[in-house]
């Protein structure tokens, strides 16, 4: 399905089924378009308006068709927040917001056609620009002036988030399954709480070995990249409740994210992958959870290059860190886990954690699974 170009002011859009002139009500919403049925997603932070020629470059936004594709994307969702009378709105997303990226508020009014859709746009060289999204040959869009003031391409809705409306809900798409459960990282603008069965965790430390994982209970603050144990395969049975609420951010966590990964001329924003110093979500050689060096099939690969995709979480480390870091909790790193080598291993019996031993005292350790085990009753990483 291919991404297709509007622009920033059009994110201010529609409450369905609401009187514009009593809607003052902040939130998190989609933005859809009336005609040609498309979700708007934001790539770039980064806008041109030409008062000259009122032409608007605002590639920063591209329209998805595909709920499939926007469901568990949070570059959809768009808090819309009352500014001032008349009718004047900013709109965040992605660590920005309009007034960031064009100096001005939004003006929004009631659509001609349809009473449950609006207008986005306002006044250049004394010349009304509303925002369409048009479908055409080419599969691009028209942006700015649209002569035709019945045209459906202008008409934009705005959906409320809500986990349990279908089709209006954010779920979690899992990246890793391991040891029957599944897993993901996300880094979303928005705060939110988990559904009963799902957890997130922040990294409080990362060795050269390891990875030291903690819970975080209640609601997760907007702008924080975690790691979220997910309760099903599928972002339907991985809904979230995304909360306007200020919450304290967390505070130690060594995750970090990034909000973009646009390869658009005019509107390139992306990090370089860098297999020295990042690691990402994914399994060890022997089946473990942990963070790894990534995958070529993880990351966004263009002009000879690799990046780091949109809104997932990655663990910055040590340029002598290994390839592979076991994921493990705060309380087995306090109770001494550690790591030793194979050939420091077989100088003493080897157990599982389950109390089986797996090597004599003096036994060749040779094709021991990389892991966790318990040597002079001290749990160890083997790797």
């Amino acid at each position: 399905m291919k991404h297709v170009r509007t622009t920033f002011v059009a994110l201010s859009l529609t409450i369905a089924a609401t009187s514009f002139a009593q809607w003052t009500k902040n939130g998190y919403y989609r933005v859809l378009n009336e005609e040609t049925k498309r979700y708007i997603t934001i790539i770039d932070n980064k806008a041109k308006v030409s008062t000259a020629s009122t032409s608007i470059d605002l590639g920063a936004l591209e329209t998805v068709s595909d709920f499939d594709r926007v469901v568990s994307n949070p570059a959809s969702i768009i808090y819309i927040r009352y500014e001032k009378s008349p009718n004047q709105f900013s709109l965040a997303s992605q660590g920005t917001d309009t007034r960031e990226i064009t100096g001005e508020y939004l003006t929004v009014k009631p659509s001609t056609t349809n009473k449950n859709a609006y207008w986005a746009g306002g006044k250049k060289s004394g010349m009304d620009v509303w925002l369409c999204d048009v479908l055409s040959l080419y599969d691009t869009s028209e942006v700015g002036h649209n002569a035709n003031a019945t045209s459906k391409t202008r008409n934009w809705f705005i959906l409320p988030v809500n986990k349990d409306v279908d089709k209006q809900y954010f779920g979690i798409k899992p990246e890793i399954e391991y040891n029957g459960k599944y897993y993901a990282t996300i880094y979303a603008y928005f705060p939110f709480k988990l559904d009963e069965g799902m957890k997130a965790y922040s990294i409080t430390l990362n060795t050269n070995s390891v990875a030291v994982y903690k819970e975080i209970t209640g609601t997760i603050p907007r702008s924080t990249p975690v790691l979220i144990e997910c309760s099903s395969p599928t972002p339907d049975g991985n809904r979230i409740d995304i909360v306007d609420e200020t919450t304290t951010s967390i505070s130690g966590n060594k995750l970090e994210g990034v909000w973009f990964c646009s390869h658009k001329d005019g509107h390139i924003n992306r990090k370089a992958y860098s297999s020295s110093t990042m690691r990402v979500l994914g399994l060890t050689q022997d089946g473990k959870l942990g963070f790894i060096t990534a995958p070529d099939s993880f990351l966004s690969y263009d002009g000879g290059r690799y990046y780091l995709p949109a809104n997932k979480a990655y663990l910055p480390v040590a340029s002598n860190a290994q390839s592979e870091l076991y994921i493990i909790s705060e309380e087995d790193y306090s109770a001494g886990v550690s790591t030793i080598s194979i050939d420091d291993a077989k100088q003493s019996a080897v157990y599982t954690l389950t109390g089986l031993q797996v090597r004599k005292r003096g036994e060749s350790t040779e094709g021991l699974s990389k892991g966790i085990y318990v040597v002079k009753g001290k749990k160890i990483i083997v790797h």
